[in-house]
């Protein structure tokens, strides 16, 4: 996967709000049980520094790690809604947040697929907002 995040409590190291959007990959596995539910590894890389507001504190971020668990429901072939607890990890502090997105995916012969989704990661200071596109093959 290769997107984009955004974290809405960004600011600059003079207090002042600013609009960063930070480069993502990100490498997930997925085991499927039946057409309609999943377990999924999902593992994402922020490729930025930046600073999030924490009350009158700043925290910095560089080039956080952010590792979950989730279970994902299939109402439809081309949608997957998903769920989970997960750990964000950085060089300064790390959170547990949990995660929660839906992606959209076009199926194609010998098991590929390409898509996109959106998911939210929401820990206990901040959250971020993330876009990506993905290309995926199933066994």
């Amino acid at each position: 996967m290769v997107g984009y995040a955004w974290v809405p409590q960004t600011v600059k190291t003079s207090g002042e709000t600013e609009l960063f959007v930070i480069p993502t990959v990100g490498l997930d596995y997925t085991y499927t049980f039946s057409p309609h539910f999943a377990i999924g590894l999902i593992n994402d890389l922020e490729l930025s520094r930046y600073l999030v507001k924490d009350g009158e504190d700043f925290l910095e971020r560089n080039n956080k790690y952010i590792g979950a668990v989730v279970a994902i429901y299939k109402p439809h072939e081309i949608l997957g809604i998903y769920t989970g607890p997960g750990i964000e990890i950085d060089q300064h502090e790390s959170f547990p947040l949990i995660k929660m997105g839906f992606e959209f995916s076009k199926h194609f012969e010998e098991g590929w697929a390409v898509g996109t989704g959106l998911s939210i990661d929401v820990n206990e200071l901040y959250e971020t907002i993330s876009f990506g596109i993905f290309i995926s093959r199933m066994w």
